[in-house]
């Protein structure tokens, strides 16, 4: 059982990570409080132009076919790979988790929710 919690935190922490890096907006709410007003001294930083050109190339429809493969692939090994050895299968759960991520904001605008 511990584990098991010790996968679950580490693979938890390391989605929230990358959700964050993908879509800050959403998990930060934009800078704004949950009234909806404009936080005082929340501008512009520096790195939130280099920050939004990732975001913007990580969810462009290149990033979208290639999560789509990337997920057949990995499941496919995963499925039929035989005997795999324990990095090789931790690899492609990696890719899974990775490539539905960048799939995410469209699974979550199929589903009504963004």
């Amino acid at each position: 059982m511990n584990k098991f919690f010790n996968t679950f935190a580490k693979y938890a922490l390391l989605s929230l990570a990358c959700l964050l890096c993908v879509m800050p907006d959403v998990v930060l709410a934009a800078g704004t409080p949950l009234a909806g007003t404009p936080v005082p001294g929340a501008g512009e930083m520096p790195w939130n132009g280099p920050l939004e050109k990732i975001r913007d190339a990580l969810t462009g429809g290149a990033a979208k076919a290639i999560a789509v493969i990337a997920m057949a692939v990995a499941g496919g090994m995963l499925a039929f790979g035989g005997e795999l050895s324990e990095f090789a299968k931790r690899i492609c759960m990696v890719v899974i988790a990775a490539s539905t991520m960048v799939f995410a904001l469209k699974i979550m605008q199929v589903a009504g929710l963004a």
